[in-house]
């Protein structure tokens, strides 16, 4: 795994799910989008939550199963070998992904790298996200790494929030935009913590700086973080 990079985000996980440990397991929802090797997703298992993971690579959402079954958290795991959408009228399209041509558009290989050539398929069919979330009524930890479509997964959330059909405890998003930082703030109550990356030493984009949304580097995560006051 790219431990440099994942460690920091896996124990931001554990912390934010740490009263999850002393319920009975399964009572936590966790929701992982862009479940990649499944590091995050095993760190939200390991804690007891049940969890719902999106992986839109056939090997690597394999290997998410995989670990899981290994680790006998399987019964707790629902797992989608699909891509994100947040366009109804999108699900079951395909997703064509990364390759050689095109290295970066989708995903962290186990390689080193985000092409996607040696994966066992070149596309992947959408998934409506507001039909993975369904039911649930509240999750723990929302975390939302696409490569591709924070921002529109973001939104949607926010939308469901506005609705009030779901609550989230804890948001881990990429680099949102400065909207969707205020819109969580200022109608929801969230605090933001943004933070380094130290996969890409993450610097503060001028709109995030003009938007007085930088001000100090205090916690050491990977993430721009929302959490509820």
């Amino acid at each position: 795994g790219n431990i440099r990079v994942d460690q920091p985000i896996t124990s931001t996980i554990a912390t934010f799910l740490s009263d999850c440990i002393l319920r009975t397991p399964g009572s936590c929802e966790a929701l992982d989008i862009g479940a990649n090797m499944g590091a995050m997703t095993s760190s939200m298992l390991a804690t007891g939550a049940q969890v719902t993971a999106i992986e839109p690579q056939t090997d690597l959402s394999q290997l998410v199963w995989a670990t899981a079954c290994l680790n006998g958290w399987s019964e707790r795991l629902s797992m989608y070998n699909n891509a994100v959408t947040t366009v109804q009228e999108e699900a079951g399209t395909l997703l064509q992904l990364g390759n050689k041509d095109k290295a970066g558009t989708w995903g962290f290989r186990p390689d080193g790298s985000h092409q996607s050539a040696d994966a066992d398929t070149k596309s992947a069919k959408k998934v409506f996200i507001d039909q993975v979330v369904g039911s649930t009524q509240s999750y723990a930890v929302v975390k939302i790494d696409t490569d591709s479509v924070d921002d529109e997964v973001t939104r949607s959330f926010l939308a469901m929030l506005d609705a009030g059909k779901l609550s989230v405890t804890t948001f881990m998003v990429e680099e949102p935009s400065p909207e969707l930082c205020h819109g969580m703030q200022e109608r929801h109550g969230y605090s933001m913590y943004i933070t380094q990356n130290p996969h890409t030493g993450f610097t503060p984009q001028l709109q995030w700086i003009q938007a007085g949304l930088v001000t100090q580097f205090t916690v050491k995560l990977k993430f721009p973080s929302a959490v509820t006051v």
